[in-house]
Formats: C-alpha cells, structure tokens, sequence
C-alpha cells in the first residue's frame, strides 16, 4: 500500500485582468506605439545630431531667405529674387495645373475608350483593344520620355502657325454650314426630320460649293439653286423614298435653300453700302504657334467688370439648376423624356448672355492715364497707341481675347505653355486613360445584360441606354477603382523631373540642393503630396456615397 499521497500540482494563474484578450491587445497596442515613438526619437536625435554638427539643423527658417533661382513654368510675379516659399508654392501650382488637367482629360479619354472596347465595329474595337493594350504594358517613364525628347525635339525651331496664315480666307456665306448642320443634327435627334438628313447637309454643302466654284455665285445661279433647292425638299416628302433617302434629299434641299438666301442677303446689303465689302470675307488669323520652345496659344484677360460678371453667372447657375432639379423630378414623376440637364444649361447661357451685354454696354472711361500722362481714349485709339495691355483697364466687357502678337524676340501677348508640360500632360493621359478604359469597360459588362434588353424593348436608342441605364448601374463598380487611378496619377506627376519641368519635386530638389535642408524639403514634399492625395480620397468617398447600392 502506498503510504504516499499523490501531490497536487500547483498553477499559479495571472490575474483575472491579464486575462481578459482585450486588455492584452491595449496593451501590446500602447508597447508598439512606445517602441515605435522610441525608435523615431532616436532617429531624429541622431539625424538633428548629425546635421547640427554641420550646421544644418533642420528648421523652416530657410523658407524666408532668397531663392536665387528661375523656375521655367512660373507666374509674371516671380522672379530669383523671391524667397524659398514663394519658389515651393509656384512649384505646388505647377503640380496642380498638371493633375487637374491630367485628371479631366483621362477621364474623358478612358470613358470613350471603355465603350469602344465593347463596340461592334470591328475596327474601332481592335484599335481600342490595341492603344490600350501597349499602354498599359509599357512603363510611364519610358512613355514620358518618348513624349519629350521625340515627338517634342521633332518639332521644328522656326515656329508653325495654326491656321497657317493666309490659307483660310472664306467667304463670310460659309459659316451657314455648321449652323445648318447642328439643326439637322437636333431636328434628327428630336425626330422632327428623317434619318441622314445631317448626312444630306453636307453632301449639300460640297455640292453647292462646286456649283459656285464652277458657274459662279452670280444672280441667276443663286435663284437656280434656291429654285433647285425647294424641288428637292418637297420631293423628300414622297412616301415611296426610304427613310434614309428622304432625309438626305432634306438636307441637299436645305443647304441648297440656306446657301441661297444667305448669299442674297449678303448681296444686298452689300450693294446697298450697308456693310462693307471687307466684312464678306472671314479671314481666320493665326491663332496659335507651335514650335521646339515653346507652345503659344491666345490669351485671355480678366477686366474690371469680370466679378459683376461672374456674380451673374453664379446667378444663372443656380436657377438653371434649380430648373434641372425640377424637370428631372417631373420626368421621374410621369416617365417623359425631358432633356433637363439641356434647359438648365440654356437657361445659363441665356442670363450669361444677357448679363454680359448689359455690362458691356457701360460707358468707358474717356481718359486714361499712361506713362504718367493723361491721355484722351478715343485719340490714342485712333493713333494706335492702345494695345491689349492697356485695352483691359479701359473695357467694359468681363473678358477680353487676343490672339497672339509676336515682338522682338519673344511673344509680347500669349499664352505660353512649355514641350515639357505637353510632353508630361500627353505622358500621364494617355498612361492613365489605358487603365480607366479598362475599368469603363468592366463596369459596363458588369450590368445584366436583360438591363439592356428591357430598355431596347422600351424604345430606348443606344445613346440613351448608356445614359439612362448603363453608366449609372455601372458607376456603382467604377468610382472605387476609378479613385485608385486618380490617386495613381496625382502622385506620378512626380516623375515631371524627367522631363525637366518644374513641378514640386524638382523645385524642393533644388531648394534642397542650395540650402542644404534635405529633411525640411522632403518633409514638405512628402506633405504636399499626402494632402493632394486625401483631398482627392475624400472627393470620391463622397462620390463613391452618392452611387453606392444602400442596403441595411
């Protein structure tokens, strides 16, 4: 027998408190954020240590003293003499025009690109399928360096005028033509007209052309064409004609009719000294000028009245809005197809209109000073000594144009644009839209196909299926992965330095480089990007809201 009783083993349990699971994950939370905080205090120390004994401690400082440097892409009041901060914030424009840009191009682009994947025109899918199968299988630097240094150095150093001058001198008659053909267009969409009756019009506008090329525009070929005209217009009326043959017999018609009675009045007034013989002829001016140095386009400037304007404009759009809520709740309500989002825009158009002649029509100054002198208007008008400059403080009107005016050596008038800035703004687009295309795509294929049957069955056409039925279902998958390429493109706009062009990076590497502050420089880069990259996460969290499926 076993005198010996068997010893109980003893287990010494932790508290009850170290046993509950969620007070061991506080605090294995609170000993990472410790040993975390830890090692960035020892790292700064010794990077402060480090640069303190070269005199280099990290600091913001610097951001006051003098830049010193030129920055190609820069507004007029910048010049070497500004401070570091002046120079980092033309930078962070820079960025800005360049993703802003880049943001609503490859939108467009991509969009038009996810629906041609899904054409069935053979061609047009095959070249879709084609652009966005190299781009997308094709690094973005090599992308951006082909941009520049080939298509950009190919072009020539003399500049290229676009139009090229004294090529497009028109008769002033001509401009009938794309305000017919926008009516066709309309009336076809409206279903006022026959099918092609656009197609008509221009078939109409090369055959009216030839008739006056060849016969002349005199008296009796302008009453033969009218004449001409109004036979072909009642025999598109004739019941026994296709659809198609109708409506292109419309158009010749109406061409044939406009054209007619265009050149008549135009005859008219002429010959009775209403209008000068000059005003016949529409000569379109060399409006842009292109070439290795620089891109020059017209340039636009703001007057006094531009705020006053604006107001109006603000005005317009909120009634215009207010009328699109109205009308696409009453469509909602009885099921018509009311184009609101048109009237809204009409409705802007017209109070923008309206304003911009009432505030146009404010009498100017009659005196201004220049050079400090006092100098009547109307005189140094007539003298030339006016140009565009000195024409924006003394009109009325919101906005004022001019194409652009070579000097001496340079371009006195015009907005420039640098190769470096195409080149950069083509290399993000076209990388970006390859990527938004596919997703367009995806999203489209992703709606069940009886969506599309049920709306074919309604009566509805292909535009407005994709307008009324697809795109809003397929946003709902699109947003979420169309965030991500926005965010893409943001942030590789940082590769402008390739390029050469001045955006965040390069002038905080420069700044870096002059004042030694390497830590300070890449903190504010790093900052800047971060933010631009949550405001643009946050705008499409709101929007991914909006179009989100809301279950429960």
């Amino acid at each position: 027998m076993d005198v010996n009783p068997p010893r109980q083993q003893i287990r010494i349990q932790p508290p009850a408190i170290l046993r509950n699971s969620q007070v061991l994950q506080t605090i294995t939370q609170i000993l990472f954020v410790i040993i975390f905080i830890s090692t960035l205090f020892i790292l700064w120390s010794n990077i402060s240590a480090t640069l303190a004994s070269r005199n280099l401690f990290p600091s913001f400082d610097f951001l006051n003293n003098r830049a010193g440097f030129d920055i190609s892409e820069k507004p007029n009041w910048y010049t070497p003499s500004n401070n570091y901060g002046e120079a980092f914030s033309v930078g962070i424009m820079n960025t800005m025009r360049i993703v802003l840009a880049g943001l609503f191009l490859a939108t467009i682009i991509g969009c038009l690109l996810g629906i041609f994947l899904l054409s069935r025109n053979w061609l047009i899918r095959t070249i879709s399928r084609t652009y966005v199968e190299i781009i997308r299988n094709t690094p973005l630097l090599v992308q951006l360096i082909f941009w520049y240094f080939v298509v950009m150095f190919s072009l020539p150093l003399d500049d290229i005028t676009l139009p090229a001058e004294g090529i497009f001198v028109l008769p002033l008659r001509m401009l009938v033509y794309p305000i017919l053909l926008v009516i066709a267009l309309i009336a076809v969409r409206r279903r006022i007209t026959p099918y092609r009756t656009a197609e008509g019009v221009l078939v109409g506008a090369v055959l009216v052309e030839l008739a006056y090329a060849v016969l002349g525009a005199s008296t009796p070929i302008v009453i033969g064409t009218a004449v001409i005209g109004v036979g072909l217009m009642a025999f598109s009326r004739n019941k026994g004609i296709s659809a198609s043959g109708r409506g292109q017999l419309l158009g010749i018609g109406l061409v044939a009719v406009g054209q007619a009675v265009v050149t008549g009045i135009i005859t008219i007034l002429v010959s009775s000294g209403a209008i000068p013989t000059s005003v016949v002829w529409w000569e379109l001016l060399p409006a842009a000028y292109i070439s290795r140095r620089s891109f020059v386009f017209p340039e636009f400037a703001t007057t006094n009245t531009f705020q006053t304007w604006l107001i109006i404009l603000l005005v317009g759009a909120a009634i215009g809005y207010a009328v699109y809520r109205y009308l696409s709740a009453y469509a909602e309500r009885t099921g018509r197809l009311i184009p609101s989002g048109l009237y809204g825009l009409l409705i802007l158009i017209v109070i923008g209109g309206i304003g911009w002649v009432i505030i146009s029509s404010q009498p100017e100054p009659t005196e201004i000073v220049f050079d400090n002198q006092t100098i009547n208007v109307a005189q140094a008008r007539e003298a030339g000594e006016i140009g565009f400059r000195e024409e924006v403080e003394i009109t009325t009107r919101p906005v004022l144009a001019s194409m652009p005016e070579r000097g001496r050596f340079r371009f006195d008038i015009g907005t420039l644009i640098s190769p470096e800035y195409i080149a950069l703004l083509l290399g993000l687009v076209v990388y970006t839209s390859a990527f938004i295309g596919e997703i367009v795509r995806a999203g489209i294929q992703a709606v069940p196909y009886g969506q599309l049957e049920a709306s074919r069955a309604m009566g509805l056409s292909t535009s407005q299926t994709l307008r009324l039925v697809v795109l809003p279902q397929a946003l709902r998958l699109i947003v979420p992965p169309l965030s991500n390429q926005y965010l893409n493109l943001a942030k590789n706009s940082s590769l402008a330095i390739a390029v050469a062009f001045a955006d965040t990076y390069q002038v905080g590497q420069t700044m870096m480089n002059q004042s030694g502050q390497s830590v300070t420089g890449f903190t504010m880069i790093l900052v800047t990007y971060l933010t631009m990259s949550l405001f643009i996460s946050v705008v499409m969290n709101i929007i991914n809201s909006r179009f989100q499926l809301k279950t429960r």
